[in-house]
């Protein structure tokens, strides 16, 4: 094995026959340098003619192995190849070996020399599987033991193969020879790559040239006319091919779009790319809106505009569309947002709670007020039944029961019960009514919750008002009526009594029937004071003063075991009074407090003091029934520790004629609350 140095074989001489036939091959290879298969084609030609075989070993992508990409062999060769491919069922032309399984291979690729051997056996033995070579070799007899050159194959001044040429007539000067056809083999075979490459991008080019859903065109400044269009361009232009060379934009578009054209044209000219959009009057007499890109760009020492159309009517007239739904959602969301607000203030507004249910009863709404009430959020309560809310009892099923009537019926359900409150027992009204969707399907249940409390309270104090002003009508008559009678009896008993000695039998019953008329006449007056019937002397009263004036008189209406204490302000307006009335009061309410207490020793005491009354006070005129005008008041407190009363008679202590006493005449506290309300002032107990 001979080595030689590329370098070393650049001036040799290229004088005989061989030299010529090579430079020969050579031209041919360069000649056919448009594709791959034409250069192993041509060189297997041209290595014939010269009476030489050889194969082309190329690395495969690993860089490890030799892969004979092309075979030269003469007709009887070959022939011997054939049968030994048949008889082995392999194909020479995908042989693959190890790239070190030769040191003449081994040295090619490793240091790019050219290796001269004057005995091929070695290198065929190394190369072919032992199993293949005891095969072929009688077979191979003719084409071993004859000298041959291996050469580097280049590309990017890079070794990536081996050229194998083997002939009987080879000899160590034709190595020079050889490792220039190599060098040609290696240009040929990366140009006809360089080619394939450019084929192959034309192609894909063209491709997407012809097939892009966008215009494509290239539009000559100078003389204004379309150079070419793909055929996306010409159908937004509605022209044909043949057009392409004659067309002008003036020709298309109206004088004001086509001045629109010229103006974007110089802005591509100056700044070399230009982004814009116009308007384009299609064939049928449409306007389209098209958004073009244009670059500038040289084309064969010219410089022309390469632009890219896009027709964007429809998206625009999408946006468009877009635009106007998204301003008929703002609208309907302000709409809506009023409306919101609207019901918020509705709902401000009404005494009345919301509860909205599904149809097993979840919670879909409760108004703010009973969210607060319950300290439940609005989110927490959907979706929850009032078993998992852990709502009272009561409440919780009268509700079942009141959607179940609904969902029978379809009709409202209204009921009413009372609920414990922090300030007491509160009324609530309760009505429940369905909610049907467009096809008269139940969906839901509203139900409205009112506290109907005062109402309830005002209802009932209006009835009791008319039940009060009607015995006052009736009291007053009786007692104006019986107070007439009353006059003419002690009238006349009285002239009576004065034509009687005391000695006289009928003195003592004349006496006793003018003090039983005297006290049917304390009757008459209590009963007058009650109905507001009585003749008042309105003057100017300190009440301190006149209850100071007042305590011998009080302290001897009471039994000896109650003591009676007073609890008087320091300073008191004075009061627009009837002076003989609150001295009845006064008188009154005593001997009611020290019944009270009753016949064991208790304590009675008399408080004064000034009061502001405001708007929310009204519990000073539930049993007058006549509200009091906020402002200072004079305020009256009689306290006893005695065993006070049951509720119930509480609401009846100011009627005429109700007492729990056997001896009592039910008058003494009516008369107090007609006094009272004659002067407009209220009571508490």
């Amino acid at each position: 094995m001979v080595e030689f140095k590329v370098a070393s074989l650049i001036n040799n001489p290229e004088e005989g026959d061989f030299w010529q036939g090579l430079n020969a091959a050579s031209v041919a290879l360069q000649q056919a340098a448009q594709s791959e298969a034409a250069v192993y084609q041509v060189f297997a030609e041209q290595l014939v003619k010269l009476g030489l075989h050889g194969t082309v070993n190329l690395l495969d992508e690993s860089g490890e192995n030799l892969r004979v990409t092309a075979t030269v062999f003469s007709e009887r060769l070959m022939r011997v190849i054939r049968r030994a491919e048949k008889l082995l069922k392999i194909n020479s032309q995908e042989f693959t070996y190890p790239a070190d399984a030769s040191p003449a291979d081994k040295m090619v690729l490793t240091k790019g020399d050219v290796v001269f051997l004057h005995d091929n056996r070695e290198k065929m033995q190394l190369v072919i599987p032992p199993n293949i070579y005891r095969i072929v070799s009688k077979l191979m007899t003719p084409f071993l033991n004859i000298p041959a050159i291996l050469a580097p194959i280049f590309a990017k001044s890079e070794v990536i193969g081996v050229l194998y040429v083997a002939g009987a007539s080879l000899k160590v000067e034709d190595v020079a020879a050889i490792a220039a056809f190599s060098s040609h083999l290696s240009i040929a075979l990366e140009n006809a790559r360089l080619f394939q490459a450019v084929q192959q991008a034309e192609s894909q080019y063209r491709r997407l040239f012809e097939s892009a859903n966008d215009g494509i065109f290239v539009f000559d400044q100078h003389s204004r006319q379309l150079i070419s269009a793909n055929p996306k361009m010409l159908s937004l232009l509605g022209i044909e091919d043949k057009d392409v060379g004659s067309i002008r934009p003036s020709s298309w578009a109206t004088p004001d779009i086509y001045e629109l054209y010229l103006k974007h044209l110089d802005l591509t000219l100056k700044k070399g790319d230009h982004f814009f959009e116009v308007p384009f009057v299609d064939p049928q007499g449409d306007v389209r809106q098209w958004q073009i890109s244009a670059t500038v760009i040289d084309l064969e020492g010219r410089r022309v505009v390469n632009g890219l159309v896009r027709d964007v009517t429809e998206s625009r007239k999408a946006e468009e569309a877009l635009r106007q739904r998204e301003e008929q959602q703002r609208q309907l969301s302000a709409e809506l947002r009023q409306q919101t607000r609207l019901l918020e203030a509705i709902l401000a507004a009404t005494p009345d709670n919301f509860l909205v249910f599904d149809l097993d009863g979840r919670f879909l709404f409760m108004s703010d007020e009973l969210l607060e009430f319950f300290n439940f959020s609005a989110d927490f309560i959907v979706g929850k039944t009032w078993q998992a809310l852990q709502l009272p009892v009561e409440i919780g099923k009268l509700h079942d029961q009141d959607r179940d009537y609904v969902r029978q019926t379809g009709k409202p359900a209204s009921r009413e019960f009372q609920y414990p409150m922090p300030d007491g027992m509160h009324e609530v009204e309760f009505v429940t009514n369905p909610v049907f969707d467009e096809e008269e399907n139940l969906v839901s249940f509203v139900t409205t919750a009112r506290d109907v409390t005062e109402r309830k309270q005002t209802m009932r104090a209006m009835h009791r008002m008319q039940k009060v002003e009607s015995l006052g009508i009736l009291a007053g008559g009786i007692a104006h009526d019986f107070n007439n009678l009353l006059v003419a009896m002690l009238g006349q008993a009285t002239l009576a009594q004065t034509h009687l000695s005391r000695q006289d039998q009928a003195y003592v019953h004349v006496n006793k029937v003018i003090q039983a008329a005297e006290q049917a006449a304390g009757l008459t007056r209590q009963l007058l004071a009650y109905s507001g019937g009585g003749q008042f002397t309105i003057e100017l009263v300190q009440l301190n003063t006149l209850i100071q004036e007042s305590m011998d008189l009080l302290k001897v209406a009471l039994p000896k075991q109650v003591l009676l204490e007073f609890d008087l302000a320091n300073e008191l307006p004075l009061v627009e009074a009837d002076k003989g009335q609150v001295q009845q009061i006064l008188m009154n309410l005593l001997i009611n407090a020290a019944e009270a207490v009753g016949d064991q020793a208790g304590r009675i005491c008399m408080r004064t003091a000034v009061r502001p009354i405001t708007e929310q006070d009204n519990t000073f005129w539930q049993f007058t029934h006549q509200p009091l005008a906020p402002g200072e008041y004079i305020s009256l407190r009689v306290e006893d520790d005695g065993e006070g009363m049951e509720p119930q008679n509480i609401a009846q202590i100011f009627d005429p004629f109700f007492t729990t006493k056997f001896t009592g005449r039910g008058l003494g506290l009516a008369a107090v609350l007609g006094i009272v309300r004659s002067h407009r002032g209220g009571m508490s107990v």
